[in-house]
């Protein structure tokens, strides 16, 4: 199921997001870079950017628990710039084929 992110989102985001780094970047980025990845520093990035209004997300949920999100910036350039991070379980997406990004959004 897929719903607009909230400020209470923010931590299971942040967890998310760092295990996505490391499952994706592992072997190719520096694995004391990977290790100081923080979810606390995270967690508050994404708490700041929608109390902030910098950013619109929207998360999906598996058995109730956030496992991916993708997140919409508000650039003055370019107004929507999407991220996907992809949740993974024992090193297998939990998606399987589920298309995350790419994600049409209205800007009202």
């Amino acid at each position: 199921m897929k719903r607009a992110a909230t400020v209470a989102d923010a931590a299971a985001m942040a967890e998310v997001h760092v295990a996505s780094w490391r499952a994706a970047y592992k072997g190719i980025l520096p694995d004391n870079l990977l290790d100081g990845l923080s979810i606390e520093s995270r967690r508050q990035m994404w708490r700041s950017c929608m109390e902030e209004k910098k950013c619109r997300c929207f998360v999906w949920l598996i058995d109730g628990e956030v496992a991916a999100f993708v997140e919409q910036q508000f650039v003055a350039e370019d107004r929507q710039t999407f991220v996907e991070q992809r949740g993974e379980h024992d090193g297998q997406s939990r998606f399987g084929d589920a298309q995350v990004a790419n994600v049409p959004i209205r800007l009202h």
